[in-house]
């Protein structure tokens, strides 16, 4: 479709009930991986670009992306069966 992209991305993510303190714990760790030149260059090598953020920031680019994609179905005339 023209002035469609569909930019590729990666998360982690953890099933709904987990504790929050598990799930900011976790979320450190990985921030203080990808923050490492070494992890960030070897990503970068393979065409992607690294992003660090938080939960509530990976949670609200979801729902922004959810209701993105929603919106091109309805507009499209698409329907899951």
């Amino acid at each position: 479709m023209p002035g469609v992209e569909v930019p590729q991305w990666y998360a982690i993510f953890a099933p709904a009930k987990t504790d929050p303190a598990v799930v900011e714990k976790l979320n450190a760790a990985l921030n203080q991986a990808l923050a490492d030149p070494q992890v960030s260059a070897k990503i970068g090598e393979q065409g992607a670009e690294v992003r660090r953020s938080s939960p509530a920031e990976l949670g609200a680019f979801v729902q922004s992306e959810v209701q993105r994609w929603r919106q091109l179905a309805s507009r499209s005339r698409l329907a899951a069966n």
